[in-house]
């Protein structure tokens, strides 16, 4: 059985003071969750968490004695319970991301590297992740990832988006620079509509509110700075 790392499971170690999360092949970690870790100042690791070593204690004992009378532990993560998560994963858009994941590997995409200081990202290898607009009816319209920033030790931070028919309000928080690969994105200032097509290329300064939507599916390459 599959055993699922969230958000909450994260917090429930960081109380416990445990800096390490130990995973292996058969365990399972949210992004949001990998967001926690990295928010917690916490690091995943890949083997099995160390038992602490401590007398047993009573209620030991009765999870002992509930499993010889054929009951469940309190703590084993039941049937019902997976469905339920992962029918919350479906509503959300993640699960296809997770589950390529799983499939696939941990890196979101396939990359060369050469030791002067160059990178070549694969394209088509690139595994999006749901954008969080807001609005809980769009979840899974928008997605993105990040291909290049700090990890690279670059100034510049890039990646890939996509809107799927949908508007929602954005605020620059730094300089924004699009080039549009697919489809049709619009930028809203001020109710001003400005379409940007296949092959165009727009820049937005930092501090600017607007709104971001596409017709249809859009797609766009962006770099910050």
């Amino acid at each position: 059985m599959k055993k699922l790392i969230d958000v909450a499971a994260v917090n429930a170690m960081k109380g416990e003071g445990k800096s390490i999360i130990y995973i292996d092949r058969d365990t399972l970690v949210t992004p949001a969750a990998r967001d926690a870790i990295d928010t917690n100042g916490m690091t995943i690791k890949e083997g099995c968490d160390p038992a602490p070593e401590t007398t047993m204690s009573a209620s030991c004992c009765q999870d002992q004695g509930a499993v010889q009378e054929g009951k469940s532990p309190k703590n084993e993560v039941s049937a019902d319970l997976i469905f339920h998560v992962l029918s919350r994963l479906q509503e959300s858009g993640l699960l296809k991301g997770m589950l390529d994941a799983c499939v696939s590997g941990s890196k979101p995409y396939d990359a060369e590297y050469d030791p002067a200081g160059f990178k070549l990202i694969r394209g088509d290898s690139i595994r999006t992740e749901v954008l969080d607009t807001g609005i809980p009816a769009q979840a899974g319209k928008v997605h993105y990832k990040e291909i290049i920033g700090a990890d690279d030790k670059s100034s510049i931070a890039a990646g890939i988006i996509t809107i799927d028919d949908v508007e929602f309000g954005w605020e620059t928080e730094c300089q924004e620079i699009y080039y549009i690969v697919s489809g049709c994105i619009t930028v809203t200032i001020d109710g001003k509509v400005y379409e940007a097509r296949t092959g165009d290329a727009f820049f937005i300064k930092k501090g600017v509110q607007c709104s971001f939507g596409a017709k249809g599916l859009g797609k766009a390459f962006y770099a910050t700075y």
